[in-house]
């Protein structure tokens, strides 16, 4: 069952494009041993579909975005739907989403 939260990671991958590239910052909540949390996430949308171009241009500017970007704790670099699954995700934190 999704709640409000997952609805909400849902939402985003509906947001992303079949055939071109996009930069995301999103919330990711999940729980730990010590409780419930919350840590953002980088992700870098480059599915095979979209154009050489448009992806050697993500490639070659993620990391002067990424810097900019204070407290984001983890990437996701994404080339298909099965990739943004929140439970792998969550997985990089360490954490669960049970």
């Amino acid at each position: 069952m999704l709640n409000l939260k997952d609805a909400q990671w849902e939402t985003l991958i509906e947001a992303l494009p079949k055939d071109d590239v996009r930069y995301a910052v999103a919330d990711v909540h999940y729980n730990t041993s010590e409780g419930p949390r919350t840590d953002m996430v980088f992700i870098t949308w480059a599915p095979e579909t979209a154009t050489i171009k448009r992806r050697m241009l993500m490639a070659s500017s993620k990391d002067a975005l990424k810097n900019a970007l204070v407290g984001c704790r983890t990437t996701i670099q994404a080339c298909c739907y099965p990739d943004m699954d929140l439970k792998s995700v969550v997985e990089k934190f360490k954490g669960s989403i049970d």
